[in-house]
């Protein structure tokens, strides 16, 4: 038996080219970018946008798609706003570009082949978390089970395709937020960290000044010169900056170390080698902490005290910056010991800025030592 099915279909109105909708055809779904048919409207709205964000510099955004017309359509989508765009046709390119550079949000799309967005965002999530580097998934699918794949597998957040451009500008500003105010948050505490001397540190200092007056002047006078400098360093609002010159940094190394080497004499030595004229920049705090870790914890606990050696070696494509002692050490494949809120804060604000992380090796007796590679831009 046939069966005859009828139905009517309306003659579409002709439209201009600036109010049409782009349809862009992959695999067997039709992906439809709704943006607004205004220019001049799209433009306005923008620029408000961008007036009331919570954004506070230019943020970073790497595109991934393997779509070359998805990507342009993107990078369009985003031309009124003050980000920096880049853009990859893989995950595994994104991968590479993520390896040697820092960005505020990853916009991937899912369905990609070799390397689906689900297994770049456990890449991803390896290294980085939720907050340090957010994850937006475009995603024609739209089943529940699609949806917690897509957070399980480390994503941020998602948008639907069709998709209307507000909701997309408005959710990469939300997630780029999220990004800057885990980096703020880094900051304050690194400056507040350093802001709260450590009261023994403090006093001992003040004890060591008024043992030598009378005694040794000479050696008081350096001994307070040494504590200003250290003070002073130590609360400068330039310490919740997002990097400083390396000259900088080690303006606060060399006054805490002035000021341990006049307290504890030959116990703590000091070896400098860093080239001169070099043009990098670091964390605030962060040089400081591991050489203030690497006396504390290194030489002073071993009797006779020990040596301290700061380099830095210049390479074609990275900075290897070295903190090495010879001091106690520890078991390196011992269970983790617990580690200071400095130590901590130190690395995960290279991982934001950078993408790299600290490598410590120790051995019991011999000392430990604590290098990373700052990549240069």
């Amino acid at each position: 038996m046939l069966f005859c099915h009828t139905f009517l279909l309306p003659i579409a109105k002709s439209q201009n080219i600036e109010d049409s909708e782009l349809i862009v055809e992959k695999d067997t779904a039709f992906i439809k970018y709704s943006f607004l048919n205004d220019l001049s409207r799209e433009h306005n709205i923008a620029a408000t946008t961008e007036t009331n964000s919570l954004v506070t510099s230019h943020a970073r955004i790497l595109i991934v798609d393997d779509d070359a017309v998805n990507l342009q359509v993107l990078v369009n989508a985003f031309s009124t706003d003050s980000f920096e765009i880049e853009t990859a046709l893989s995950g595994v390119e994104a991968l590479d570009m993520l390896q040697n550079n820092s960005y505020d949000l990853v916009i991937s799309d899912i369905m990609m082949p070799h390397m689906s967005g689900y297994d770049l965002a456990k890449h991803i999530r390896k290294k980085l978390s939720i907050s340090e580097l957010p994850i937006l998934f475009l995603t024609a699918r739209q089943q529940s089970e699609d949806i917690q794949r897509a957070f399980l597998s480390g994503a941020n957040d998602y948008v639907k395709k069709p998709m209307e451009y507000m909701e997309l500008k408005s959710r990469v500003q939300a997630l780029i937020q999220v990004k800057q105010s885990s980096e703020e948050r880094l900051r304050i505490e690194a400056a507040w960290l350093q802001a709260q001397i450590q009261p023994h540190f403090f006093f001992n200092t003040l004890n060591s000044i008024i043992s030598l007056h009378g005694v040794d002047e000479e050696k008081m006078e350096e001994l307070l010169l040494a504590f200003s400098d250290y003070l002073q360093t130590s609360f400068d609002f330039q310490n919740v900056d997002l990097v400083v010159p390396i000259d900088y940094e080690l303006k606060l190394v060399r006054s805490y170390l002035a000021i341990e080497q006049i307290r504890f004499g030959d116990k703590v030595q000091v070896i400098w080698d860093i080239p001169e004229n070099i043009e990098l920049f670091v964390p605030p705090l962060s040089i400081q902490t591991l050489v203030e870790n690497a006396v504390q914890h290194g030489i002073l606990p071993r009797r006779g005290g020990g040596t301290v050696t700061i380099r830095i070696v210049e390479t074609e494509q990275h900075f290897n910056i070295t903190i090495s002692d010879n001091g106690v050490g520890f078991d390196n494949n011992g269970p983790k010991e617990k580690r200071g809120v400095g130590l901590v804060n130190t690395q995960q604000r290279l991982k934001q800025l950078f993408g790299v992380e600290l490598t410590i090796k120790s051995v019991v007796g011999q000392g430990s030592t604590i290098s990373l590679q700052i990549p240069k831009k």
